[in-house]
């Protein structure tokens, strides 16, 4: 039983890193997306 609760909080801990670097993958890609909307639009 304990197995299971260590293995479920690490796949708990795989999913939050994930997410983290998901978030800041956005975060980086996002104005340089942004900027060519706007400069296509021109």
């Amino acid at each position: 039983m304990r197995k299971l609760i260590v293995k479920h909080g690490q796949l708990s801990n795989d999913f939050l890193r994930q997410q983290v670097i998901l978030s800041m993958l956005l975060q980086a890609t996002l104005p340089w997306e942004n900027q060519r909307i706007f400069r296509s639009r021109d």
